[in-house]
């Protein structure tokens, strides 16, 4: 019998190394083969969205992009409540079933967070489509009709959204994350670019066009998404020959005990990422809210950096907690960590150094928001440092104490929010959004040090932070303040040289090798193909 490609490397069973060593380097491995993978994703899906920025402040006016950006918050605001923390509950509750071989309960799993999360999914959309009017008024009333159609529009595709993150989130958790990568990554963001470059280019200037052309994609990706699961379920059950068992109460309870808490954390979660842009609009009205979203574009960069790397360890974790592995799981944290301070601080450096020429690429009105961008780039900073500081936690099985860690970021972005920016405008959002990012980061890392001993420094990490600081950091900055930005462009380049250097050096103390083993086999495959 042949092998089956969607499933190569998907076990009923996962086998334990004999020595925790071996273990740990085995999961290492494993994580950098998906977060190869998952990193190029994010690098090809931050270039889509930020191509979508441009061509939304481009080809719209900065009241009608104002308007869009409110509606696309609203949209993925909606989409947490309606998702109840399924997708995440499906990840932990899989990986566990699958690592302690009880594929005959995927099925069970399916039905009982799918359900309830698409059946809210639908009262969500309801509620949004018949509440357009009032959050309209509150929110931008100065463009009250444009921005109930673009709500009304967005509404319609909510389920559909909810569909596809249960669907990948089921792929994830039974252990492959390709499906994820081609969906999320590459197919929905070029189709919402394509649709929303054709909007503009066909002077349909409207919010409400544009609003659709973003949403309609969510909904091929679903069918996409939700096929793939079941395929690959159904596979599962046949190489394991079992008959899948039918949801207990036992099933219903254990889910959703986890996954409801996860819920209010999901939801936390993408308010501490959007509420402010609500904020936002609702003080400032929809010109400060396109600004304020060009200033946060290429921090997108950091927030799917760290979503490669977690969807690509997140399972990993799951499994690793289920059988108390802790010296697998510390080492793995802090490799992770150290990763996710490679691929994201050399842009955020950039970003802090070069803000004003960055924010100009999106029009002559953009460069105001300079010391915005400044401020989001020393959260973003802070928060990767971090590492996967609450998912770790969360897949110990702590969920309720991340909701509560992240209820009170929230708070505090909120309460600096409604301080700050009737005084300072738009710096004082961006202040905010960093006090909520210290909360949401160091919380959780105390609580994670005092329960399992687990943090993030480590040698590997430390040398990961000081290779960034110093090539993309200290001399640009230094460059730029003493001889001006041509000089400090050449300070860059010759950083990167210096930059690309350490990390040979150190290749094997930040586990890069098991990165170049991929490339490696890539290599040999292609030339293979050739032959």
């Amino acid at each position: 019998m042949g092998s089956d490609p969607e499933l190569a490397g998907v076990r009923v069973t996962q086998p334990v190394p004999t020595r925790p060593a071996e273990r740990a380097t085995a999961e290492i491995g494993a994580a950098a083969r998906s977060g190869a993978l998952n990193l190029t994703g994010a690098a090809v899906s931050a270039v889509l969205g930020l191509l979508l920025t441009l061509a939304v402040t481009r080809l719209f006016s900065p009241s009608v992009a104002g308007v869009f950006f409110v509606a696309m918050t609203v949209f993925l605001i909606a989409e947490a409540v309606a998702g109840l923390g399924a997708g995440v509950g499906l990840v932990y509750t899989l990986a566990r079933r699958r690592a302690l071989g009880q594929v005959a309960g995927l099925r069970a799993v399916w039905w009982v967070a799918a359900g309830p999360a698409l059946a809210g999914a639908v009262l969500v959309a309801a509620a949004v489509w018949f509440g357009a009017p009032r959050l309209a008024e509150q929110l931008v009333d100065e463009a009250h009709a444009a921005a109930t159609a673009a709500l009304r529009a967005v509404a319609l595709f909510i389920p559909a959204a909810v569909l596809l993150h249960l669907a990948v989130s089921a792929i994830r958790g039974m252990g492959r994350t390709r499906p994820f990568v081609v969906i999320e990554r590459f197919v929905r963001p070029a189709l919402q670019l394509a649709a929303v470059a054709t909007i503009g280019l066909g002077a349909l200037g409207a919010a409400v066009a544009v609003s659709a052309a973003w949403a309609a994609p969510y909904l091929l990706a679903a069918v996409l998404a939700a096929a793939w699961a079941v395929r690959m379920r159904r596979r599962l059950e046949r190489r394991a020959a079992v008959t899948p068992d039918p949801p207990t109460r036992t099933d219903w309870r254990s889910f959703w005990r986890f996954s409801a808490p996860r819920g209010g954390t999901g939801l936390a979660q993408v308010g501490l990422q959007r509420f402010d842009l609500i904020l936002v609009a609702a003080l400032l009205g929809p010109v400060a809210v396109a600004l304020y979203v060009a200033a946060s574009r290429f921090l997108v960069v950091g927030q799917l950096a760290n979503q490669a790397i977690g969807v690509a360890a997140q399972h990993r974790f799951a499994a690793l907690f289920a059988t108390g592995d802790l010296a697998t799981i510390r080492r793995l944290y802090q490799t992770t960590t150290a990763w996710l301070v490679l691929g994201t601080w050399p842009l955020l450096l950039l970003c802090l150094v070069f803000a004003e020429p960055v924010l100009g690429l999106f029009g002559p009105q953009y460069p105001a928001a300079t010391a915005v961008m400044q401020l989001l780039c020393a959260a973003m900073l802070l928060g990767t440092g971090c590492g996967m500081v609450s998912m770790v936690l969360e897949m110990s099985g702590r969920s309720l104490s991340v909701l509560l860690l992240t209820i009170a970021a929230l708070v505090v972005n909120v309460g600096l929010n409604l301080l700050l920016i009737p005084l300072i405008g738009l710096n004082g959002a961006a202040i905010a959004w960093l006090g909520a990012i210290a909360v949401n980061n160091l919380a959780p890392l105390w609580l994670l040090h005092r329960s399992y001993r687990l943090h993030p420094s480590a040698a590997n990490v430390w040398v990961a932070v000081a290779a960034t600081g110093v090539c993309f950091g200290l001399l640009p900055a230094a460059a730029a303040y003493w001889w001006g930005s041509p000089a400090a462009v050449g300070a860059a380049l010759l950083g990167a040289v210096g930059y690309a250097a350490v990390l040979w050096r150190a290749r094997r103390l930040l586990e890069l090798t098991a990165f170049a083993a991929i490339v490696r086999r890539a290599g040999r495959v292609t030339a293979g193909a050739e032959r």
